[in-house]
Formats: C-alpha cells, sequence, structure tokens
C-alpha cells in the first residue's frame, strides 16, 4: 500500500486501512458524470467554477457541488452569473456515465463505490462515493471525492469529505491559485491551513489516470486495438490529497484480455499504473466503462456491479463467494469443506458445482477459454490408499469415460505443500478433442481430485493459469 498513514488512524483503528485502500482507489479509476450546473463563479484569477450557489454572506459565497460544497471568499470574486448556460449544461449532462462498483479486500467484500464523470465548459470533473462495511457487513464509514481539472487535465481543486459512523467527521479541501495548492483540513471546528508548490506537469490522481485513457483512445480510433499505442508515460508528478504527497506515477498499456460478460468473452483493454514499488491494474473496455481494477496489487478490487445491487449491498445485503460477484475474488477458503484455492485474476471465477450434494465442492471456471477446473472429494477411500493407488483410480474412472484415451505424462510429484499425484491426458468429449490436467491429493481429510480441463486446441494457451490454479490448492491441517 502506498506509504502515508491516514491522520486519525487511532480513532478509526483498523477501519483506517479501508480508508488509505479507497483513496488509493481514487488513483486508478476511470470516472464519470454528475447535475448540470447553474449558476458560475467568476474568480479573480479568471477561473469559472460552476455549482449551486447555497449561500451567501457580505464575506464570503457557499457553491453547492454534487457530493459537497465550498466556500469562496468576497475579495477572491469577481462576478456570479446565475443559472446560465443551459444549453451547455444539457450537452454535458448527455455525456455523462455514472459506474458502480464492488469492493473486495483479498476475496472479502468491504464497500461499494459510485463513480461520476462531469464534463465542463471550463474544463473535468470527477466524483467518488465510497461506504466501507464493517465485519457484520453494514456501513462504517462514507468517503466522497471531488476532483476538477482543466481542460488539459491541469489541477484545479478537490475536496474529500470523511464520514466515520462513530468518530469525528474531516474535510480536506484543496485549490491551486497560480503556482501554488492551497490545502485546509477541517475537523471539529478546527481548520489546518497547508500551502505548497504545484509541480510542473503535475495532475491529479483521476485527471492522470483519464489523460492517458484518453490517449489510448485516441489511438485506437485511428488504427486496430492496442496498435501503436504508447507503451508507458514517462513518470507524471501526481498529487495524493489523503496524504498530501506528491509521488511519480506511470501509466501503461498492458495490453488486452477476454472476460466473460453475461456468458460472452467481452475484450478489455488493461492500464497498469506504478508509484513507487506499487503495481495496479484497469481493466476497461470498448467504451471506456471501467469493468474492475486491482488496487494495492489485487489484495483490493474495484468490480462493476448493477447499480441495484451496489445500492442493496451499502444497506448491508449479505455477501456472496461465488458467482459473477466472485471475479474481484482472489481466494475461495472453506474451512469446512477443509481446502483453499486461488486463481490468477478476475477472468476466472469461482462457481458452485452443476449438481448439489454430490463429490464436486467448487468449480474455478474461464467461459471465455473454455476452461475449468473441477474440485473434488472422496470423503471415505480405501484404508491406507496411496498417492499411486489414488491416481491410478482416477485413470480407470477416465477411462471408462473415453475410449480413445491418451495419457501424456503421469507420477508423484514433490509440490511447495506436499506430494500429490499428476496425471495429463487427451480424450474425445462429446466430439471435440479435450486435455485433461490432473492432481490428486490423499489427505485425512480424504482424497482430493483437481481436475483442470479445456479443448485440446486451446490448451497450451490455457496451461500457464490452469497449472498456477492448481498449484495453489491447499488441504487445511
Amino acid at each position: 500500500m502506498l506509504q502515508g498513514a491516514t491522520p486519525r488512524a487511532d480513532d478509526l483503528g483498523m477501519r483506517s486501512l479501508f480508508l488509505r485502500a479507497a483513496m488509493i482507489a481514487a488513483l486508478v479509476t476511470t470516472f464519470v458524470p454528475s447535475v448540470a450546473a447553474e449558476d458560475v463563479i467568476v474568480l479573480t484569477s479568471g477561473r469559472e467554477l460552476r455549482g449551486v450557489v447555497i449561500d451567501e454572506t457580505d464575506e464570503r459565497v457557499r457553491l453547492r457541488i454534487e457530493g459537497g460544497s465550498l466556500w469562496y471568499p468576497r475579495d477572491r470574486i469577481r462576478e456570479i452569473r446565475r443559472d446560465v448556460d443551459a444549453d451547455a449544461a444539457a450537452a454535458a449532462a448527455d455525456q455523462a456515465r455514472t459506474e458502480h462498483f464492488l469492493l473486495y479486500s483479498d476475496g472479502r467484500r468491504v464497500g461499494t463505490r459510485v463513480l461520476r464523470y462531469t464534463p465542463r465548459k471550463d474544463g473535468h470533473q470527477w466524483e467518488s462515493h465510497v461506504v466501507f462495511l464493517g465485519e457484520d457487513g453494514m456501513p462504517v464509514l462514507d468517503l466522497r471525492t471531488i476532483e476538477r481539472s482543466d481542460r488539459d487535465y491541469r489541477p484545479v481543486l478537490f475536496q474529500i469529505q470523511e464520514t466515520p459512523t462513530d468518530a469525528i467527521p474531516r474535510l480536506i479541501r484543496g485549490e491551486v491559485i497560480g503556482s501554488r495548492l492551497e490545502i485546509g483540513v477541517t475537523a471539529a471546528g478546527e481548520t489546518e491551513k497547508i500551502l505548497m508548490d504545484v509541480k510542473p506537469g503535475a495532475r491529479f490522481p483521476l485527471a492522470a489516470q483519464a489523460e492517458f485513457s484518453k490517449t489510448l483512445a485516441d489511438v485506437d480510433q485511428a488504427g486496430p486495438a492496442d496498435a501503436g499505442s504508447p507503451a508507458a508515460t514517462k513518470p507524471i508528478p501526481v498529487f495524493l490529497p489523503y496524504i498530501r504527497r506528491w509521488r511519480q506515477v506511470t501509466f501503461r498499456n498492458a495490453g488486452s484480455r477476454v472476460v466473460d460478460a453475461a456468458g460472452a468473452g467481452l475484450r478489455v483493454r488493461l492500464i497498469e499504473r506504478r508509484c513507487d514499488a506499487l503495481r495496479e491494474m484497469v481493466w476497461v473496455d470498448s467504451r471506456g466503462n471501467t469493468r474492475l481494477a486491482d488496487i494495492n496489487g489485487a489484495s483490493l478490487r474495484a468490480l462493476a456491479a448493477p447499480a441495484s445491487v451496489v445500492v442493496a449491498v451499502a444497506g448491508g445485503e449479505p455477501d456472496r463467494v461465488t458467482g459473477t460477484d466472485s471475479a474481484a475474488r482472489t481466494v475461495f477458503r472453506d474451512p469446512v469443506l477443509g481446502f483453499s484455492i486461488r486463481k490468477p485474476d478476475p477472468s476466472w471465477l469461482f462457481e458452485e458445482p452443476a449438481s448439489a450434494g454430490g463429490a464436486a465442492l467448487l468449480v474455478v471456471r474461464n467461459r471465455p477459454m473454455s476452461a475449468s477446473i473441477d474440485v473434488i472429494r472422496d470423503e471415505a477411500p480405501s484404508a491406507g490408499v496411496t498417492l499411486r493407488q489414488a491416481g491410478a483410480a482416477l485413470e480407470r474412472l477416465l477411462r471408462a469415460h473415453s475410449r480413445d484415451l491418451e495419457v501424456v505424462r503421469q507420477g508423484v510429484r514433490e509440490g511447495a505443500d506436499g506430494a500429490y499425484y499428476e496425471l495429463e491426458v487427451r480424450a474425445t468429449t462429446k466430439g471435440e478433442r479435450t486435455a485433461t490436467l490432473a492432481h490428486v491429493y490423499v489427505s485425512d481429510r480424504g482424497v482430493y481430485r483437481l481436475l483442470a480441463a479445456c479443448p485440446a486446441a486451446r490448451f497450451e494457451l490455457a496451461r500457464g493459469e490452469l497449472e498456477e490454479i492448481l498449484l495453489s490448492f491447499r488441504i487445511d491441517a
């Protein structure tokens, strides 16, 4: 995780971990739009600020923007234009997008996220609303972030509103004035002021991500996807509002991947973000929608979900272990059934077996590659059965279902967690030549058989990931 503890970590306890993770999430995911502005405040510097004026005094003016509000001193305001640019606002609303996500921390659902982007007459606005959940699945922290840049993605202002359920809320606001960034941190009625320089070529996090995404999209419009796309940016100074530090960040086009979308294959672009030693990934489809983001490595993930699901989860709906939601999960662990298994990335899902109540415990599936791993357990093997005997029994079972079975390799292997029996075969199944790679384990809990299979023509393409999943299998002591 990026260095820099969130202030008031003692008050928030373990939730500070998730708070920092949420702010890291704000660095890597492309955003989407909000409500059209009605009023315009023109500052003495010439900058225009859009929103709704909701309070005015002789000394200052309060402007509401979606997710919060900002105060501006009268002596910095040149003029206020009321309810203007309705046509431009309507055009911006047509470009508006809203994306909804579920957040997972190493396989456990920890919150929700709603992202919005608004094209503005003078630039861009990004907004994020994160709700973090406690161990009981109920909300414990509400986090709202706003970020604005000019048309060239240069930083303008940001605002972060933290509202814990059992601690003092805090507001962090920053605005670029000339070549300086003015920051105010307000909590319990007291405000701390911070002033720092804006580095040349600097960006706020969301603008940096969006600028690189636009570069890739422009290249794609000019030719085939991935063709001629920039491999990587030079390091960009990015300001991290939650730790109030500048960090060098690099974005890279990491190619493409096919993921499952409602039973069909969907190709997405992978954008890699590096900050110090931290490597993160964003998965974006051809329309620019973020399907998934690996955050803080793969230990925290944001998975695209229907708005209705996100609303329900934010209100405390129970978690799911398998199915579509499992794309964000890294590991499936079942202490009752006595095993755990990992998958390499979100193109793989954990699924319930087709027939409940049988020997099959779980299926790890990649539908676009037509590949799957069945985890099967025999609870009552013969007394004193050996690995070789269990492996031979599996071979006989496979031969009973295919007369043209061909054994490619077999034998006892030593793994990181003990010995297992490996069996690789080719056979014709339902008229198609299929490759199967099996691992067999013998333990006090029974005999576990893992059968990884896919069409023989695709097997070498899938072999690396199939072997990675098979070798991740562990039996509880």
